[in-house]
């Protein structure tokens, strides 16, 4: 039953699918959130789509949830690869779930947001290391 999904179908989706009310609307994202800001949003958002039962296994829900705080903690840390690579787990779970325990408009919130998150953060090497040798 899995479904490849373009961005436009999955918008389609989401509007079509979600109540009045019961949704979680787009919003712009400021370039000078932190990284540790839009992680704290990624995990608002989840807990949301738990709450509007767009995630159905408890289960997903506290590993999904694992994720997100161990990626916490490594941000915290200041080792922006260990996160990265820890949110691209969560990408993967996510993608797995994918019309099993998750709604479209859950697998395209957590998705592209994480997506999102990953893409601004290094590739390489702890923050901050360069300016501590110095």
């Amino acid at each position: 039953m899995s479904q490849d999904y373009t961005l436009a179908e999955l918008w389609h989706d989401i509007e079509t699918n979600s109540s009045s009310g019961l949704t979680i609307s787009p919003q712009t994202i400021s370039e000078f959130l932190s990284p540790p800001s839009l992680l704290d949003t990624l995990i608002s958002y989840k807990h949301q789509a738990m709450a509007l039962k767009w995630i159905d296994n408890e289960g997903i829900a506290n590993s999904l949830d694992q994720k997100l705080e161990n990626a916490k903690q490594k941000l915290e840390n200041r080792d922006s690869v260990a996160a990265r690579n820890i949110l691209q787990a969560f990408v993967n779970e996510v993608e797995a779930q994918k019309d099993k325990h998750l709604t479209s408009e859950a697998y395209a919130l957590l998705k592209f947001n994480a997506e999102y998150l990953i893409d601004r953060l290094p590739t390489s090497g702890k923050p901050g290391r360069q300016e501590e040798k110095k």
